[in-house]
C-alpha cells in the first residue's frame, strides 16, 4: 500500500459495498488482521474512521476484493491524517459535557437496519463514541433517531455515574448551581416530541418499551434534548459515509487545529481528487498488483509512495508532540 494518492474521506459517500456477488474473493485472514489492527486505533483515538471500520468488518467471513480495497482506502486516509489528535482543554464557554446522538434509518440494506452513532465530549474533546447497528428494524426515521437517543442516554447516566464517584460532579454544575442537565443534540423534531410528551401516538405505539429511558432521562432531567441541525451534528459521521466537505466541518469539531491546516493546505489540490471510487478499487484483481521492472520519480508537486506496515497502525493511538 503507498501513500501516493491521498484519500481525503475514510469511504466514498456513495460507495455500495453490499454488490460483491461479482468481486474476486481475498485471502480472508490478511483481511481479518489488517481489520483488527485498524480496529484498535479506532477504539483510541479515532472516532472519524469508526464507521468505516465498523462496516468492513461486516464482510470478514467472506471478503472480496471490493471490500479489500475499500479497506487500503481507509489505511490511505488514516495515514494521511495519521497526525490529528485530540486536545483536551478548558472548555470556557462551552459545557463541559455535551453528547450527540443520529441514526441512518434503513442503510442496511441486508437487514433493514438503522445504524446508530453517538458522541460524547468531555472538556472540548470526544472521550466516547459508537457506531452500530440498531437491533430492531425500525418503521420509521422517527423511531431509529429515537433508539440512537436511548444508547446515548445509557452511556451519559455512565459518564455521570463516574464523574460523581470521582468527586468531579461540580463540572456538571451550571452557574446558577441548578440540577445539571446534559446537553444532548439530535437533528430529529419528532423524536424529541416522543421523549418529551409521555403518552401512545402513531409515532411512538411501535417503540419497544427498553427504549423508553430516554424519557425517563427527560424527566429526572438528566438530559436536555436539543434540536441541532444535521449539517453541526457530528454524530453523522458514525452512521454514513459523508462527502468530504461535510466531513471535515464535522471532523473539525475533533481535531481542530490539525484538520483546518489539512484543509488550507491539501484540500485546495485539484491533483489529488478522489470523491468517487478510488483507483484501485477494481474488480481486476491484477490491478492492485505493483508494476514489476518500473520505477518513478516524484514530482516535486506530489509526495513520493511511502510503504506502510500492517504494525505502524497500532502506533497511530499513541500520544506525538506537534
Amino acid at each position: 500500500i503507498t501513500c501516493s494518492k491521498r484519500a481525503k474521506t475514510p469511504l466514498p459517500a456513495h460507495i455500495k459495498l453490499d454488490e460483491y456477488q461479482h468481486s474476486a474473493k481475498v485471502d480472508s485472514t490478511t483481511y481479518r488482521s489488517m481489520i483488527g489492527a485498524v480496529l484498535y486505533a479506532s477504539g483510541a483515538t479515532r472516532p472519524d474512521v469508526t464507521f468505516a471500520i465498523s462496516k468492513l468488518s461486516q464482510y470478514s467471513a467472506d471478503p472480496r476484493l471490493v471490500h479489500m480495497n475499500a479497506l487500503k482506502r481507509l489505511i490511505r486516509y488514516m495515514m494521511n491524517t495519521c497526525e490529528y489528535k485530540m486536545i483536551y482543554t478548558k472548555t470556557g464557554k462551552l459545557p463541559a459535557v455535551q453528547a450527540y446522538a443520529d441514526a441512518s434509518f434503513g442503510s442496511d440494506l441486508k437487514t433493514g437496519k438503522s445504524i446508530s452513532g453517538y458522541l460524547i465530549f468531555i472538556a472540548g474533546a470526544p472521550v466516547l463514541w459508537m457506531s452500530k447497528r440498531q437491533r430492531c428494524v425500525t418503521t420509521s426515521t422517527s423511531e431509529s433517531e429515537y433508539v440512537a437517543l436511548s444508547g446515548a442516554c445509557r452511556e451519559i447516566i455512565y459518564i455521570h455515574g463516574m464523574l460523581t464517584e470521582l468527586g468531579l460532579e461540580r463540572i456538571l454544575l451550571n452557574k446558577t448551581g441548578a440540577p445539571p442537565e446534559i446537553k444532548l443534540g439530535c437533528d430529529s423534531a419528532s423524536a424529541i416530541a416522543v421523549s418529551e410528551k409521555p403518552g401512545l401516538s402513531l409515532k411512538s405505539r411501535s417503540i419497544r418499551i427498553s427504549y423508553h429511558n430516554v424519557r425517563s432521562c427527560v424527566k429526572e432531567k438528566l438530559i436536555k434534548l436539543v434540536k441541532v441541525k444535521g449539517t453541526e451534528n457530528p454524530a453523522d459521521m458514525l452512521t454514513k459515509p459523508l462527502p468530504k466537505t461535510l466531513h471535515y466541518s464535522h471532523l473539525s469539531r475533533m481535531f481542530p487545529g490539525f484538520v483546518r491546516e489539512y484543509i488550507n493546505l491539501a484540500m485546495i489540490s485539484h491533483n489529488d481528487d478522489d470523491d468517487g471510487i478510488p483507483e484501485d478499487v477494481s474488480e481486476n484483481p491484477s490491478d492492485d498488483a505493483e508494476p514489476e521492472n518500473k520505477t518513478q520519480e516524484p514530482s516535486s508537486g506530489s509526495r513520493a509512495p511511502v510503504d506502510i506496515k500492517l504494525q505502524n497502525l497500532q502506533g497511530m493511538s499513541e500520544h506525538r508532540e506537534p
